[in-house]
């Protein structure tokens, strides 16, 4: 089924499977305010409150016979999935969505690993991942296409680059420390890996989730994947200087081998060993040709803030001695750094 055109004065029945997430959660409201009827489908277990007018159809997605009866039931114009990571989820989808109009499947740029075949990355590049999550993203892709191939199936599918914005920790070059800031603006030295050269790609959340309502509807977009970031890209000593200049701090960083750095601290460097020690910077001219309206323009500069703050938040919220001690000080002491 090829799916209808946008029609301002027919909202779309649209399903969002997750809509509690970040990208979700942010898409979810975009559909809401774009006028479409939106559900999702979740187990109701999380916090984040659904915008006015959403329904929630609350199951697992693993109860796979109950999600797919109730998808099947729905009859839904269009379905976003947020939380497909691997084949049997694709599977479900098709056996869910069979009669949906358009489909959205997101995927994960560490279908393409690292180091990249070539730099900047396009949707041609050779997949090379190296993490589990990242090839069975590659094996969910690859039954979409094939169904799409084989019977028509609707499918868009779209790999977000680092997605960020309030309601989440800013990332560091190492990986995901939600303590990082509490040291930048403390100014003390911070770890970084190599020459801090290597370039990154990223993409504010409320920019992504444009691709996603531009595409709806598309024909073209049938069949397709999509890699999703901004066509700008920032090396790791730019990206740390630049959430200094935010909170008017004075940057340390101190250089170390990444090798010495995964066998150290290895609880931190996860983002380190599978991506963030390589150039990461893509080619989106595939996706800005199909919607040149894509013009990704928040800044780290204009939005960080409001990521340290909800860190802040979140920091002040934690139990007593619940935070993770600071150890970056003494890797740098048995890395001979400091």
């Amino acid at each position: 089924m090829a799916p209808r055109p946008s029609d301002p004065q027919r909202p779309w029945r649209v399903l969002v499977v997750g809509g509690t997430g970040h990208i979700s959660g942010a898409l979810v409201e975009a559909l809401a305010s774009a006028g479409h009827e939106v559900s999702v489908f979740n187990r109701g277990t999380q916090s984040r409150p659904l915008p006015d007018g959403v329904r929630l159809l609350r199951g697992d997605r693993r109860d796979r016979a109950a999600f797919e009866r109730t998808m099947r039931e729905e009859a839904f114009d269009a379905a976003f999935d947020l939380i497909c990571f691997d084949a049997e989820d694709a599977r479900s989808d098709l056996r869910a969505f069979a009669g949906v109009g358009h489909f959205f499947q997101t995927s994960t740029v560490c279908t393409l690993g690292g180091p990249l075949a070539e730099l900047p990355a396009d949707e041609q590049t050779e997949l090379r991942p190296l993490s589990e999550y990242g090839r069975a993203k590659v094996a969910a892709d690859d039954v979409f296409l094939e169904a799409h191939r084989e019977h028509g199936f609707p499918v868009t599918i779209l790999k977000p680059a680092n997605i960020w914005g309030a309601g989440m920790p800013l990332i560091r070059q190492l990986g995901f420390d939600p303590h990082w800031t509490e040291r930048l603006r403390a100014e003390r030295p911070l770890l970084i890996a190599g020459d801090g050269r290597q370039r990154w790609s990223l993409c504010h959340v409320q920019d992504a989730v444009t691709a996603y309502l531009g595409l709806l509807g598309q024909q073209r977009a049938l069949g397709e994947t999509y890699l999703l970031s901004s066509p700008d890209h920032l090396d790791w000593i730019e990206y740390h200087e630049q959430i200094a200049a935010v909170l008017g701090v004075s940057l340390r960083l101190i250089a170390a081998p990444a090798e010495d750095l995964l066998r150290e601290w290895p609880e931190v460097t996860e983002l380190l060993a599978e991506q963030s020690r390589f150039d990461q910077c893509f080619d989106v001219s595939k996706l800005q040709a199909a919607l040149p309206a894509f013009e990704p323009r928040l800044t780290l500069r204009a939005r960080a803030l409001e990521n340290i703050e909800w860190m802040d938040e979140c920091a002040r919220r934690a139990p007593a001695g619940d935070s993770l001690p600071d150890r970056e000080d003494e890797v740098i002491r048995r890395l001979g750094l400091g």
